[in-house]
């Protein structure tokens, strides 16, 4: 009788811990995911300042006075 038991918890502890695994597993993703895109937004407001003052040097004029 006892084994019954054992056999039953333990399946039930499967049956119940793969859905909670999988819950966990997604949460987690979801975070690491809108923690790389706060990320990546606050990468672009630091580099907004700066990336007009790059592309100033690749004007029109410029890339055709350089092209033979």
């Amino acid at each position: 009788m006892n084994r019954i038991f054992t056999v039953l918890a333990r399946s039930v502890l499967w049956i119940v811990s793969i859905p909670v695994l999988s819950v966990a597993g997604a949460l987690a993703l979801l975070v690491v995911c809108v923690l790389g895109v706060r990320e990546g937004a606050a990468r672009a407001r630091r580099f907004r300042g700066s990336f007009p003052a790059i592309l100033k040097g690749f004007s029109a004029r410029s890339w055709r006075d350089s092209t033979p």
